[in-house]
């Protein structure tokens, strides 16, 4: 079989499209300012693209923070797919007659690239990323330093997942002899929060349901909640892992209402659960302890419900423990 190189696609393509999948997390949107920046270094012509019509102006503080866009080019002979488990991921349909690169870290994800860089043990997709870099002897520079370490830094929850290795620290310790500053980056992005998530935060703390003899936590967002606070709805996907540090709690449910009419359920788990059977079950994909699912169901009560006996049926949590 013909084992294509991604460099090769990369250095004949005329313009790249960098896709980053629908509401976008700091893994996916790095990694693209990480892969935007090296093909500057070779003057190639791309773009990053997401669906999403704002993006946080944290992001500002990498030098290419102006390629994102949520606007298609006309023409673009190469797209690069970043941290997205499947086509679907990017939110819209793209020009599928374009070579494709597919670089990721998701367990469930269908290799639906022309070349695939998939390493389902990475913590995160900067990690993929990184390792690209290195078997490829490309120069990282502070811009793609600076980018992969958030990416990192994040993904893997400040380095607490259960996911995370020794190699994570030797990674981390590279980039920032590279260039990253954690201070800086610290205080420009991780301490640079707006008003709005913390108001939005209260609504959703105020959300919070005990189940299962308090095994099992669900929290959620309403639209209106958005409207009501200014906020993005993707400002608060750190608020799970808060309701994880409670002792008894091993498992969180968080459900979101979407613009579309469709709800989104992130499942997160400590250590140690494996809860990919749901996200199996219900069409959804991620890792051992990170699945989300989407419904078309807009009721946040009878997709907790449905959910939760889904738990209850297989006893997930109760085997785990």
């Amino acid at each position: 079989m013909l084992v294509l190189n991604p460099i090769d696609l990369i250095n004949k393509a005329k313009y790249i499209l960098i896709a980053t999948h629908e509401n976008p997390d700091t893994d996916t949107l790095c990694c693209a300012i990480a892969i935007g920046s090296m093909l500057e270094t070779q003057n190639t012509k791309y773009k990053i693209f997401n669906k999403a019509t704002k993006i946080n102006n944290k992001y500002k503080i990498f030098d290419n923070y102006n390629k994102i866009t949520n606007v298609l080019p006309n023409f673009y002979d190469l797209t690069i797919f970043v941290d997205c488990a499947s086509l679907s991921r990017v939110g819209v349909k793209l020009n599928m007659k374009t070579n494709i690169i597919n670089i990721d870290h998701h367990e469930s994800n269908d290799n639906f690239g022309l070349v695939n860089i998939v390493n389902s043990n990475a913590v995160s997709c900067g990690l993929v990323v990184y390792k690209f870099f290195i078997d490829n002897n490309i120069n990282i520079n502070k811009n793609m330093a600076g980018a992969l370490y958030l990416s990192i830094y994040d993904d893997s929850k400040a380095f607490s997942k259960y996911s995370c290795d020794d190699n994570i620290y030797d990674v981390i310790n590279s980039l920032t002899k590279l260039g990253a500053k954690p201070n800086e980056l610290s205080l420009n992005f991780l301490q640079n929060n707006k008003l709005s998530k913390y108001r939005l935060y209260a609504k959703i703390l105020n959300s919070l349901k005990l189940h299962n003899e308090g095994k099992i936590a669900s929290i959620h967002i309403k639209q209106k909640w958005l409207n009501q606070t200014q906020a993005d709805i993707g400002c608060c996907d750190d608020i799970p892992y808060e309701i994880l540090k409670i002792n008894i709690v091993f498992v969180v449910l968080f459900i979101k209402e979407l613009t579309n009419g469709d709800t989104k359920v992130s499942i997160r788990a400590k250590a140690g659960i494996d809860i990919t059977t749901i996200g199996k079950f219900f069409g959804g994909g991620g890792h051992k302890s990170s699945v989300s699912i989407k419904f078309k169901d807009s009721s946040i009560k009878s997709i907790k419900k449905l959910v939760l006996n889904k738990f209850e049926e297989l006893h997930i949590v109760y085997k785990q423990i």
